[in-house]
């Protein structure tokens, strides 16, 4: 984990009221926390389906973790000849906040932390980093836990202090630990533990810490096991760090005689550099204060597998044809969107009105800016990277009730142009913590197989999800004809019952008539299991699945002409 041995400067440095709480904080965050150490009406409807194309698609001696061994395939170079595939991955976060007496009006600490897992399919394929990323999110929970009971005590302390001095405090206090993914494959995955602590001062402070992983055997990564040659690497890292943050060896805050070089040696020789690895490179950044001063941000510099092929490993250096990078809400630089060979400076950002909500979403690519009018809480950027090299920008923005709108932009040009639309659209919610109701998002990773979810109003208020593809022009084009409905939905409310027999048709699982002119029993027990969003439903009882079809043509809605509450039980709309 990066920033050990600037710790001391970070503290001096600070400019915040409280020193010694920062302290504790930054420390039990780099001790628990940080990773790079060895221990119906459903809005506007998306396109339907349509028929996919495309093509199907380094040597090191020894092994490394995944490989076969040479005599078990025939292969000389120590490893099969296999396509990297993406990962799928869930990510949430749970926030609190604490007020003085109650009084919402008066906020004094609030905290926020992350919990990243696998989706079922692989934790199941890869266990062990399962295991290992239930252990991170755990540790990361309890720290910043722990630091916001700290904190409730500081701030009380400190607001009655104020109260007797005649002074003001600023308030309210922080602490929150996130993650963003870099790199998500069968092979790596790479991700930054981003944190923020306030206390008071002129400023918070930022940090964040490189956590690498290989995939198949959950083992953290060094720096080593995928640069092969460090000298190299920390000579084109230093001019990377110079060219992207603009400062110069004056800036820094280094030993006499010490170069940014040698210190990027220095780190990574004692496993304290913070690095990530992408799909196309590996980049190294440091802390503020830990180099240079809080206004330098975090510099830093990024070395690319293509034009350095002999320095990394062929293993790792290799990436999905398809993947995703977030561009988590500060926008990103250094990578080639539109293939013309050239660097493109990439801005993703959003204006707020006066009540603090987001009424204008900004991309600015090569210093040329166009955007698109909007109205929500929040908004997430992903760079779509696809099997014919197009490169596409999804952002997906939260608005009241939970409800969510995808924007998509084309990247394939010289500068940003938006392409369009999709209404009720988010990524799917997963159940991470039953006893906390803890929900996360499952990841975009794969831009040739993701979910998104979408509210329905068929029998019921609930969400369901179906799987897509990008398609030609960008847009979220769908493979399925029904949304599943998430199971966990019943993790909240009951079953629907049939209060009389209802006249409907079985179907199969692949949605094929079995049986018409059926009927549901009355008394029987049903969970919503898919729906077209439109009028059909399925009904699941044990292993059998009732379709009936609901007309929304007027309220209240209408199954063969009768209300529908006249057939069921437990129906329930939102609003």
């Amino acid at each position: 984990m990066q920033g050990r041995q600037k710790l001391s400067e970070m503290k001096e440095n600070m400019k915040l009221k409280n020193i010694k709480g920062i302290a504790l904080i930054m420390t039990a965050m780099l001790l628990l926390g940080g990773c790079g150490q060895k221990n119906a009406e459903t809005g506007e409807s998306l396109p339907d389906r349509e028929t996919r194309t495309g093509t199907e698609d380094g040597s090191q001696t020894g092994t490394l973790p995944g490989d076969t061994l040479p005599e078990e395939t025939g292969e000389d170079n120590g490893r099969t000849e296999e396509a990297v595939l993406p990962l799928h991955l869930i990510k949430g976060e749970w926030s609190d906040s604490y007020y003085k007496d109650d009084d919402y009006s008066n906020k004094l600490v609030e905290m926020k932390y992350g919990v990243i897992a696998l989706t079922g399919e692989d934790e199941e394929k890869y266990p062990k980093l399962a295991q290992v990323l239930k252990k991170l999110s755990e540790e990361n929970k309890n720290t910043i836990l722990n630091e916001y009971e700290n904190l409730k005590t500081q701030a009380e302390d400190d607001l009655k202090g104020a109260e007797e001095g005649g002074y003001q405090i600023y308030t309210p206090y922080s602490t929150e630990s996130t993650y963003y993914v870099s790199r998500a494959d069968d092979r790596v995955l790479s991700f930054e533990e981003n944190g923020y602590t306030y206390l008071g001062g002129a400023h918070g402070t930022g940090y964040s810490f490189g956590c690498n992983y290989d995939t198949r055997t959950g083992e953290e990564l060094q720096i080593q096991d995928v640069v092969t040659d460090m000298d190299t690497f920390a000579g084109l890292a230093e001019a990377a760090v110079y060219e992207e943050s603009g400062l110069t060896m004056d800036d820094l805050f280094l030993e006499e005689g010490e170069s940014l070089k040698d210190y990027i040696a220095k780190a990574a020789a004692e496993h304290t550099l913070n690095w990530k690895i992408t799909n196309d490179g590996v980049s190294v950044w440091f802390n503020p204060y830990e180099i240079s001063y809080y206004a330098a941000g975090m510099p830093s510099g990024s070395v690319k597998f293509a034009e350095q092929t002999d320095i990394f490993s062929d293993y790792y250096a290799e990436a999905p044809r398809t993947y995703v990078y977030a561009a988590n809400n500060l926008g990103t630089s250094g990578m080639d969107f539109n293939g013309d060979g050239r660097t493109d400076e990439l801005r993703v950002w959003a204006s707020m009105d006066e009540y603090g909500t987001y009424e204008a979403l900004k991309v600015s690519m090569n210093g040329v800016e166009t955007g698109k009018d909007i109205w929500a809480y929040s908004y997430d950027p992903y760079i779509l990277h696809t099997a014919d090299g197009k490169n596409y920008l999804y952002v997906i923005c939260g608005s009241d009730n939970d409800y969510r709108m995808l924007e998509v932009f084309d990247l394939n040009g010289s500068s940003a142009v938006y392409v369009g639309e999709v209404n009720n659209c988010g990524l799917r919610a997963q159940l991470l913590d039953a006893s906390s109701y803890l929900y996360g998002e499952e990841l975009l990773t794969d831009p040739e197989n993701f979910y998104l979810e979408s509210r329905m109003e068929v029998l019921s208020t609930y969400s369901a999800s179906r799987r897509y593809h990008v398609g030609a022009d960008g847009m979220p084009v769908a493979d399925e004809d029904f949304y599943q409905v998430d199971a966990s939905t019943y993790e909240w409310r009951e079953a629907l019952t049939a209060k009389k027999d209802v006249p409907c048709v079985q179907v199969a699982e692949d949605g094929s008539v079995t049986a018409d002119n059926a009927v549901i029993p009355a008394g029987t027990k049903l969970i919503l299991y898919r729906t077209d969003g439109s009028s059909l439903v399925d009904l699941k009882a044990g292993d059998t699945l009732y379709r009936i079809e609901v007309d929304h043509s007027e309220w209240p809605y209408t199954i063969n002409g009768v209300e529908e509450e006249e057939y069921f039980d437990g129906i329930m709309y939102a609003g």
